[in-house]
Parts: C-alpha cells; sequence; structure tokens
C-alpha cells in the first residue's frame, strides 16, 4: 500500500471516528442523565415525599412545556417573516 492510499484510508476513517469521540466525551461531561425521566426507582417510598418529588417534577415538565410553545410561536413568526406572509398563531396540544 503506498503513502496516497493510506492517507486517503486516514481521511475517510478519521472523520466519523473523530466524531464518536466527540460525543462519547460531551455525553461524559454532561453525566449522561441530563434529560431523562424519573424512574419508579429513584422515587422516594414515603408518600409524602414522593407526592412532593412528583410536583416537582410536574413543574419541571410545565415549564419545560411552557418554553417549547414559546419556541414554537417564534420560529412560526420567523417563518412568516421570511415567506412574507400573515403569521398564524401557533396552537398547541392541549
Amino acid at each position: 500500500m503506498d503513502f496516497s492510499t493510506l492517507l486517503l484510508a486516514v481521511a475517510i476513517l478519521g472523520c466519523p471516528i473523530g466524531m464518536g469521540i466527540m460525543m462519547w466525551m460531551m455525553n461524559k461531561q454532561m453525566g449522561g442523565q441530563h434529560n431523562q425521566a424519573v424512574s419508579e426507582d429513584q422515587l422516594p417510598a414515603d408518600p409524602a415525599a414522593r407526592l412532593v418529588a412528583l410536583r416537582e417534577q410536574r413543574a419541571a415538565l410545565e415549564a419545560e412545556i411552557a418554553e417549547t410553545t414559546q419556541v414554537a410561536e417564534l420560529e412560526t413568526r420567523r417563518e412568516a417573516l421570511v415567506n412574507d406572509r400573515p403569521a398564524v398563531p401557533y396552537k398547541g396540544r392541549r
């Protein structure tokens, strides 16, 4: 195998391997469980503490829903401005 063939093989394999390494490192930095929901095993056994944990989880989910709805509305407005047509309000599912 000559040098140019070896260089081509390294260039072709280097990109996906480097991307995989970067994804692994980023996942490791974020703790691997950034946006995962609370499972049954993670909830406290005490009913009162379980209720508090579930209410906290519900509040976090409601905040995320509100933020996502706002982003969708802004995206609709942006698309309307880009396409130069009147904006139609976003009607999220309830």
